[in-house]
């Protein structure tokens, strides 16, 4: 009997389904109800700008789980990649913050805005160039999961039990409100809450490794 699978959305996440669905004998249908496949890599125009926020699919890809996703998928077949020192700048009432991949850089940066946040700045700068949390993330479902793929995860998760004690129950939002500095209360929410894309209530523990994500970004 022929094994037929439907997906419903063309974003990344249906695309790869479909691939890997190809990949193990199905026959897939993906229903998209835009006119064009893509989701969120695809680009729009507004006002006279381009909107391309692509990009930040492909952070954490130059190693690890997600590189060996994108091999398997095609993605990455004669594609090169850039690597930039400066992520990010936040302005605010005439002060500005620039997120380098350097956690150095950028811990020299928040000292000099406000060095009565010394302690929370090296705090969270320890989380963000600390070992990764998607060092434990797998491509296998949970039921294909074997005795040899739960000690690569224990083993990959079990150095991260001190973070996940400390801050299983903070969102950033809660830790940035620690800074007495304004700004950087602003600064430190916007790493992921930003104004123009919104992350209400984000867990503290997925900043883990954050900059080794980004130093493996595309």
């Amino acid at each position: 009997m022929e094994k037929r699978m439907v997906i419903i959305g063309a974003g990344v996440a249906g695309l790869s389904t479909g691939c890997y669905a190809l990949m193990n004998g199905y026959k897939t249908t993906i229903f998209e109800m835009q006119t064009i496949p893509g989701g969120l890599c695809t680009a729009w125009k507004r006002k006279g700008y381009t909107f391309d926020i692509s990009m930040h699919i492909l952070v954490g890809s130059k190693s690890g789980t997600f590189n060996q996703m994108w091999q398997e998928l095609g993605v990455l077949k004669d594609r090169e990649f850039f690597y930039h020192d400066e992520l990010a700048r936040i302005e605010s009432g005439g002060k500005s913050l620039d997120i380098y991949a350097d956690p150095r850089r950028l811990e020299d940066q928040m000292l000099a805005l406000s060095p009565a946040d010394a302690h929370l700045t090296k705090e969270f700068i320890r989380l963000l160039s600390g070992r990764s949390v998607m060092g434990g993330a797998p491509l296998k479902p949970a039921e294909m999961f074997g005795l040899t793929d739960n000690i690569k995860m224990a083993a990959a998760l079990l150095p991260l039990m001190g973070v996940f004690r400390k801050y299983g129950q903070m969102t950033i939002q809660e830790f940035a409100q620690r800074f007495q500095a304004p700004f950087l209360r602003s600064a430190v929410r916007f790493f992921i809450d930003a104004p123009g894309w919104p992350m209400p209530r984000y867990p503290m523990v997925a900043l883990a490794g954050f900059m080794e994500s980004f130093y493996n970004a595309g």
